[in-house]
């Protein structure tokens, strides 16, 4: 019983986990995108540009979910 209460806060705890690892997954996707574009070219181009800025605003919007949950 115990031990299911615990599960249970910590679900209740980080609300959006999944929303979360679904960032964090997105931000690997869009960096390696990235650099396998920069890698193809030899020099930074818009496209790897392109990659890095998505890359970074998943990493903000995965934080930004931490934080949130860190306030509750």
């Amino acid at each position: 019983m115990l031990q299911s209460n615990l599960l249970g806060d910590i679900q209740m705890k980080f609300e959006m986990l999944d929303l979360f690892l679904i960032a964090m997954l997105m931000v690997a996707v869009f960096f390696g995108l990235a650099m396998l574009s920069l890698h193809g070219m030899g020099h930074i181009t818009w496209l790897s540009w392109t990659m890095f800025g998505c890359s970074a605003w998943c990493l903000i919007c995965g934080w930004g979910i931490v934080f949130y949950n860190l306030e509750k």
